[in-house]
């Protein structure tokens, strides 16, 4: 990615874990198909079990509004380490 002119390669990743619906609880209970293990990790529980890392994952909890700002504050951080 070009940024002022210049090759930056940083890329942050950032996922949200999103609350179960009433039809998914209703037919599978509280069941989930990944595991939140840190504030920059989570698994994947299927078959073969895959550990993924981000720069944030944000759980079920968190409200769109302060994802928006965490999102943000990763945003505004300044260029110079690209």
């Amino acid at each position: 990615m070009y940024v002022y002119g210049r090759f930056c390669s940083n890329l942050q990743v950032v996922i949200r874990i999103r609350p179960l619906s009433g039809s998914e609880v209703s037919l599978q209970g509280q069941k989930r198909c990944v595991r939140q293990d840190s504030s920059q990790s989570l698994t994947w529980i299927g078959h073969p079990e895959s550990r993924f890392t981000f720069d944030l994952v944000a759980d079920e909890h968190v409200t769109q509004v302060l994802l928006l700002l965490s999102i943000l504050s990763l945003a505004f951080v300044p260029l110079s380490f690209c």
